[in-house]
């Protein structure tokens, strides 16, 4: 799931998340991917 669509849902998030990719970046439990020029892929690493 894309990071606008994950933020922006609003059963996942009924209200608003401003949080930085980069930021996101930093946490172990957590891969940021970058997919085209404007799109931030978040997936929680297992294992």
């Amino acid at each position: 799931m894309d990071w606008e669509a994950l933020t922006g849902h609003p059963a996942l998030f009924p209200f608003d998340v401003h949080l930085n990719p980069l930021a996101l970046r930093q946490q172990p439990r957590l891969q940021v991917h970058r997919q085209g020029d404007q799109t931030d892929w978040v997936e929680v690493s297992t294992g």
